[in-house]
């Protein structure tokens, strides 16, 4: 999030992402690439950067996308 913010404030935006985009979660090392960055920024801006509101939306939106899929998938198999 403090990438992300960063890149906002300074007005650079980078097409690969900021550097720091490699995170280690038990011992595995994840890329975060450049557009995760850019959805933040966005949402940053439009939340008034509000970790709380941005969390939440973001937990709506997956959660939102999985009952379509669900039903898109009954849909699909007949269920």
């Amino acid at each position: 999030m403090f990438a992300a913010k960063e890149m906002v404030d300074t007005r650079k935006i980078p097409l690969i992402g900021p550097v720091d985009g490699t995170r280690v979660v038990n011992g595995k090392s994840y890329f975060i690439g450049s557009q995760y960055y850019y959805i933040l920024g966005v949402l940053g801006l439009a939340l008034k950067w509000d970790v709380v509101s941005i969390t939440k939306f973001i937990l709506f939106y997956w959660s939102i996308t999985g009952l379509i899929m669900f039903f898109w998938i009954a849909k699909k198999l007949d269920l």
